[in-house]
């Protein structure tokens, strides 16, 4: 295995390469001195080595974020492996890529995301103990679901004058549905593990829901199972609704498309969901609220930190009822700086 290491002032960034498997990976790990960065593994098809470094540098940013949001004891760290054309067993790629998490001796601890599973985290285990997440892909995506879930409720009740709903601790009886008169829609932009579970509590909570996703096939569970109602990929831009919730990949919000938006709210698990950070002052000039994704899509992080701290799942589920206060508190704050002179 060939490293690289490229520091900054801000961040370490490690490249790590295996020619024999044509093996490709980067983490980067920012440097917060809060502990331990948590981050996830992604595996994808990336176009160029300097669109994979791009992608783990921001995604690590939006772990740091995550984390000090959230009043986790982590640094932000990501890791990225460019999926390869050569034919590779994912036993002699995880493996290759365990190797490169063992190698930092626990400046950061990796577990799933896009492209990734508890299986592939299990093969990881078995060469070093800088992982969590091999047990259940379900419960993560369980967690980041109802994280997103909570933060919409708040934003939505904030956006409709509704406080009195979302005052002092999100209680289970607080989020269990919307007010019938509500009449919310919810349109997802991507259903998979984590959008589906986010439709199916908002579908129990009351909400009417419009999805899109590449995968015609999840596309059509969510319809059969939930009411949801199917468009079009580039469509759901487009759809008239309460929320927009982005939960595939990041960057969907762009110069090209922000004038499309029909929504008052866009609120998703996705991460790094905007282009560049001046498109969410200009979300707000156009009457949408934007919800960062960093606070609304911490749930996943937090079941992860809080189990491996050996929190009981009461504790964990207490502390992800806390996304809606955090949700509430930045929509304040972001009315207040509109108001600045």
């Amino acid at each position: 295995m060939i490293v690289q290491h490229f520091p900054s002032k801000t961040a370490d960034l490690y490249s790590f390469s295996n020619k024999e498997y044509d093996f490709r990976a980067f983490i980067c790990v920012q440097k917060n001195n809060r502990g331990p960065a948590l981050g996830g593994c992604r595996l994808r098809p990336y176009l160029s080595e300097r669109a994979a470094v791009i992608d783990v540098i921001r995604l690590s940013r939006a772990m740091r974020d995550k984390a000090f949001m959230s009043g986790l004891q982590h640094d932000g760290g990501k890791a990225v492996i460019m999926q390869s054309a050569k034919p590779i067993s994912r036993e002699v790629l995880f493996r290759c890529f365990a190797e490169c998490v063992d190698s930092l001796k626990g400046r950061y601890i990796t577990t799933i995301d896009s492209g990734t599973t508890a299986a592939d985290m299990a093969i990881i285990k078995c060469y070093t103990p800088f992982v969590v997440g091999f047990e259940s892909d379900d419960a993560v995506a369980f967690a980041t679901a109802l994280g997103a879930f909570i933060g919409i409720k708040a934003a939505i009740n904030l956006h409709y004058c509704h406080p009195e709903r979302s005052e002092g601790s999100y209680a289970a009886e607080k989020i269990l549905r919307f007010a019938q008169d509500d009449n919310v829609h919810v349109a997802i932009q991507g259903v998979g593990n984590v959008g589906l579970q986010l439709a199916k509590l908002l579908h129990e909570s009351g909400a009417r829901l419009t999805v899109s996703d590449v995968n015609p096939v999840r596309a059509k569970i969510a319809a059969d199972t939930f009411g949801a109602i199917i468009v079009d990929s580039e469509d759901i831009y487009q759809v008239e609704c309460d929320v927009f919730s982005p939960c595939a990949l990041g960057r969907i919000i762009h110069r090209n498309n922000i004038d499309r938006f029909r929504t008052k709210i866009i609120a998703g698990a996705a991460n790094d969901q905007l282009d560049s950070k001046k498109l969410s002052d200009q979300l707000n000039q156009k009457g949408i609220m934007y919800v960062p994704d960093f606070i609304l899509n911490a749930g996943g992080l937090i079941y992860l930190s809080r189990e491996r701290d050996g929190w009981s799942q009461e504790a964990i589920r207490q502390d992800l009822l806390r996304i809606g206060e955090r949700v509430q508190h930045e929509i304040v704050l972001q009315a207040i700086r509109s108001k600045a002179p």
